[in-house]
């Protein structure tokens, strides 16, 4: 279940969630500050100096004249050092935390608001990092001086610039913060259903083209795209409201000073200058008071963030265990079940060395389930997986993951070269990934292609068919040479004379390597040494 978090604590989260580049945020403060005061300076020395005719004034205003600018290039200098820094940071946190929850936290994800939250998410989160914080400090210290300055030269004009400040840069940015979050969280998760909607469209390009369903995909995502325009509409009439009211408080401050000062029948010079130095002075807080505009995006990505990585993985990895090489495979009594749905009941098998066995069964029946057990993506609820006579849970993740070498039912491939894509970052030679290809079926295609293995694959491997993405996946395999291969529905996407090829490769491959393998096709099932048929998640023989 997500913690609900209030805006106060999102951001006191998210600033020690980047503690280590606090350095950065000081500097930037820091010369901000200084930046601000002169610019302040220059609008009061001037008119100081028209008022008193002292000429330490035109030695003020042309010191804030000419340094002004230095303070503002490195505040920003630093500021955006950060920015950059920011982004890097959090990505590297975002996706160290995916590696923990990932394979099974991510098997119900929508990907399209996965890369909503590590894009534009994040993104507006280096806003908050870089843009937020020092302007809140700025504020506090600038207009804490200048209130000091004007409490000297009137108590009640004093008075008068302390209220503006407070509700300019306090009032008005927590409470549209606080009505707006939830206007901003509703927003940014329209924005990542609208991406998942997009992006399963382009994957489904062919089927939705195939049964003309372009209409019906197209009337759902206007329905989508209205969505995600009412809640925009919404945040745009908070920043309209939050504006005007906000200068509506900058011109009432101004003129109640005025008419204070002339009621008092205070001295003219000091009211002016006073003025001068109130009306010059709202830049730090209108900034926090603008700030509301986007806090309703910082908020919303904030807690979409920290949810993120607050979330348990549903296994943790196994670092202090006992590494195998793998020499038999047990399971015993094993129930699993999840969102209160029983899958798997009283399952019970044994695999041996240089032994194939087959998993036959209905879609839904729980094959896939099961081989995601033996790869630890869950921890059964009950009863024992066993390897080499230790239990699952103990054997360290690494090791686990090298024995295995696996084929799911879906292949993903990455936007590179087909070489690349093969190896996956791994030093292998090109002899060796050729052989693998020939292995798996794919060699003639790939050199068929102008570029042959140098060959870029499209984005989302749209380039290729499912079945030569499918056979990728087995060249993969092949070259992991592992202890134990796991393959579901390996030749699900292949014709029959590749399918043939796959077959053989897997029987001449195998040496002493046990196969479990899932399959509807009657004539991949002949390979195996013994079949169990799943059904309602038992097995059977």
């Amino acid at each position: 279940m997500m913690r609900k978090r209030s805006g106060f604590r999102i951001l006191w989260d998210l600033l020690f969630l980047m503690k280590d580049l606090w350095i950065y945020m000081v500097v930037a403060i820091a010369f901000g500050v200084v930046g601000h005061l002169l610019a302040i300076m220059i609008p009061a020395s001037g008119m100081g100096l028209i008022l008193f005719q002292d000429k330490r004034f035109l030695w003020v205003l042309i010191f804030a004249g000419i340094f002004r600018g230095v303070f503002r290039y490195v505040e920003q200098l630093f500021n955006h050092e950060l920015a950059f820094r920011v982004l890097a940071e959090i990505r590297d946190v975002v996706f160290g935390k995916l590696r923990t929850l990932a394979p099974a936290k991510l098997e119900n994800k929508e990907r399209g608001n996965l890369i909503s939250l590590i894009t534009s998410d994040i993104e507006h989160l280096e806003v908050f990092y870089a843009h937020t914080i020092s302007p809140i400090f700025i504020a506090l210290i600038v207009n804490g001086l200048i209130l000091f300055l004007i409490f000297k030269i009137h108590l009640i004009f004093g008075f008068i610039s302390l209220l503006s400040f407070v509700i300019l840069g306090l009032i008005i940015p927590i409470y549209f913060s606080r009505t707006g979050q939830s206007v901003g969280l509703n927003y940014r998760n329209e924005l990542g259903s609208l991406n998942s909607f997009v992006l399963e469209s382009v994957s489904g390009i062919q089927d939705i083209l195939q049964y003309q369903l372009e209409q019906k995909r197209l009337k759902h995502m206007h329905l989508k795209t209205d969505s995600l325009n009412k809640a925009q509409m919404k945040m745009t009439d908070f920043g309209i409201i939050n504006q005007s009211i906000s200068e509506v408080v900058v011109m009432g401050s101004i003129l109640l000073f005025l008419s204070v000062g002339l009621y008092l029948d205070v001295d003219v010079s000091l009211m002016i200058f006073g003025l001068v130095l109130h009306a010059s002075s709202f830049g730090p807080v209108l900034a926090l008071s603008n700030l509301a505009n986007n806090m309703y995006h910082t908020l919303a990505s904030g807690e979409r963030t920290l949810n993120l990585l607050d979330e348990e993985p549903e296994v943790c990895d196994v670092i202090d265990g006992v590494d195998i090489v793998f020499n038999e495979l047990q399971v015993k009594n094993v129930d699993f079940g999840y969102d209160e749905k029983m899958i798997l009941k009283e399952i019970n098998l044994s695999l041996n060395k240089n032994e194939i066995l087959a998993i036959s069964g209905d879609s839904g029946s729980g094959k896939s389930t099961l081989l995601k057990l033996l790869m630890r993506f869950w921890d059964v609820d009950s009863g024992s997986i066993i390897y080499n006579g230790i239990n699952i849970s103990e054997v360290t993740t690494n090791s686990l993951r090298a024995t295995q070498g696996v084929i799911m039912q879906e292949t993903d491939v990455f936007q590179d070269t087909i070489y690349n894509n093969i190896c996956l970052g791994k030093d292998i030679g090109l002899e060796e990934v050729i052989e693998a290809c020939k292995m798996a079926g794919i060699h003639d295609f790939i050199t068929s292609l102008e570029k042959g293995y140098d060959t870029h694959l499209a984005e989302f491997g749209s380039s290729i068919s499912s079945g030569e993405k499918q056979r990728i996946g087995l060249a993969r395999m092949f070259l992991h040479n592992s202890d134990l291969i796991i393959l579901d529905e390996p030749t699900s996407n292949l014709d029959s004379l590749n399918e043939a090829i796959v077959l053989k490769s897997l029987m001449d491959f195998r040496h002493e390597q046990p196969i479990i393998i899932t399959s509807h096709r009657a004539s991949t099932l002949r390979i195996a040494d013994r079949e169990l048929s799943m059904k309602n998640g038992s097995l059977h023989s």
